[in-house]
C-alpha cells in the first residue's frame, strides 16, 4: 500500500472524537478525501480506509466514531467491496449489542447507505412531485438477524475471538 495513501488515512481517521469541527476544518477534511480517492481511486483508498479500522478500531466506541467519519467522507457513495463482511466487522466489535452505544445511529445509518448502493435507487425517488424532498422506508437490513451477516460475524469471532468490550 502506498506510504501517502496510508498518511491521508491516518490523517482522516487518527483524529480526536471530540475534536471540534470548524467550517475550515469540515471543507479541509472533505476536501482531502475527495482528493485521495481522486488520486488512488476507491479500490485503493477502500483497501487503505478497511486496514485502519481492523488495524485500529478494536472498542465499540471507536467503530462508531469509524462510522461517522466513513459516512462524512463519502465512503458509503461507494460500492463497497464485500458489505457484509464490512459492516459484520462493526456487529462484531459491539459484540451484537450496538444499540447500547452512543452513535449507534452512525452504524445504522452507514449500512443503510452502503445497501442502498446495490438497490435499484433513483435519486428522483427522494422527491415529491412538488420537488419536497422526503425519506423513503429503511431498507429492510437487520444484521443482527440476518443469515448473511451472522456468518459474517461467526467470522470475525473465529478470525479474531471475542471482542473485549
Amino acid at each position: 500500500m502506498c506510504d501517502k495513501l496510508w498518511r491521508a488515512t491516518l490523517y482522516l481517521f487518527d483524529r480526536p472524537a471530540d475534536e471540534f469541527m470548524t467550517d475550515e476544518l469540515f471543507d479541509r477534511l472533505s476536501d482531502k478525501a475527495d482528493f485521495v480517492v481522486s488520486k488512488y481511486g476507491w479500490n485503493a483508498v477502500f483497501k487503505s480506509w478497511y486496514r485502519y479500522l481492523i488495524e485500529r478500531c478494536k472498542t465499540p466506541e471507536s467503530v462508531v466514531e469509524y462510522a461517522n467519519k466513513f459516512r462524512f467522507y463519502g465512503g458509503c457513495d461507494q460500492k463497497v467491496p464485500e458489505p457484509y463482511k464490512f459492516v459484520a466487522y462493526f456487529y462484531y466489535i459491539t459484540n451484537m449489542e450496538p444499540r447500547k452505544y452512543d452513535g449507534f445511529g452512525h452504524i445504522r445509518l452507514m449500512t443503510e447507505m452502503i445497501f442502498e448502493q446495490y438497490e435499484d435507487y433513483n435519486d428522483d425517488d427522494f422527491f415529491d412531485e412538488d420537488g419536497n424532498y422526503w425519506s423513503p422506508e429503511p431498507l429492510d437490513i437487520n444484521p443482527e438477524t440476518d443469515p448473511l451477516f451472522l456468518t459474517e460475524i461467526a467470522k470475525w469471532r473465529e478470525t479474531m475471538g471475542q471482542p473485549s468490550n
